[in-house]
């Protein structure tokens, strides 16, 4: 009978575990994909002035 519920409170833990686990895998997951977005866009940063600058211009 305690091994009953033994398996149960286990068997909840352990969803309880792995849930976290996927939650702290897509907050990895979005902090580099917030890191490279802020990489390309200085990387970029000249062209993408030019861009709208020649779209502001264009539009006046």
């Amino acid at each position: 009978m305690l091994t009953k519920y033994y398996i149960a409170a286990w068997s909840r833990l352990s969803q309880t575990e792995e849930r976290g686990a996927g939650m702290a895998e897509y907050a990895l997951i979005l902090a580099l994909v917030a890191v490279l977005l802020v990489a390309s866009f200085t990387a970029l940063k000249n062209e993408i002035s030019t861009v709208l600058s020649k779209a502001v211009s264009a539009m006046s």
